[in-house]
């Protein structure tokens, strides 16, 4: 049953009761598991993700399989590409999957246009998703382009920190290679560097972080 509580703590900036009332008559709750395919890539997207707890990562694959990682999701917040895909009626070119456990509302795809119409308040929350995710888009775009791969991964390990809220990551080196587009080998050595500078801690499956 949708918490009408969490959804105010999650999204304050919804105030229109009645905006409130048709998220939650219309929207379902999810959960998912650390690691579920929550959007996959190439299928229709249903709906769009408000996330009340957990985070989810945002990647892109080419037809190789090579993969990159564009941005996070955290609560209160949604996704500019399924919000785009779902108003154009196309099918994902992105993946999302789920960062830690996550809970969140499902908007169906059929409300959008209306809800635009109907609600300024969610007309300001779509632009400003598309504005953050845009700006979220350039950064990596620059640190792809001008940023050296040791400055890159010590940004990825302080944003997952981040958006975990914990010190210590699981992950492994291959998922760190895949989102950073580089080698599991080029990521060991480079872990391995920041160990012996006392920065991190490594072990099984799991990176802590001591002095990034």
């Amino acid at each position: 049953m949708l918490d009408l509580d969490l959804l105010h703590r999650r999204f304050p900036q919804f105030t229109n009761e009645d905006l409130i009332n048709d998220i939650a008559q219309e929207g379902h709750l999810y959960e998912y598991e650390a690691g579920d395919i929550i959007i996959d890539t190439g299928v229709p997207i249903p709906f769009v993700p408000l996330l009340l707890e957990g985070s989810m990562r945002i990647i892109r694959r080419d037809d190789e399989g090579h993969e990159i990682l564009l941005y996070y999701i955290d609560e209160g917040q949604s996704c500019a590409t399924s919000l785009t895909c779902c108003m154009n009626k196309q099918v994902s070119e992105v993946e999302a999957i789920a960062e830690e456990p996550v809970v969140l509302i499902g908007v169906p795809a059929a409300r959008l246009d209306e809800w635009m119409d109907k609600y300024p308040e969610w007309k300001r929350f779509v632009m400003n998703t598309y504005r953050i995710r845009f700006e979220e888009l350039l950064n990596t775009v620059n640190s792809i382009a001008f940023s050296q791969l040791d400055d890159r991964l010590v940004k990825y390990l302080l944003e997952r920190s981040r958006i975990q809220g914990k010190n210590t990551i699981r992950t492994s080196h291959q998922e760190i290679a895949n989102d950073l587009n580089s080698s599991r080998e080029v990521i060991s050595r480079l872990l391995k560097q920041l160990e012996r500078q006392g920065s991190i801690k490594l072990s099984r499956n799991a990176i802590e972080i001591i002095d990034l």
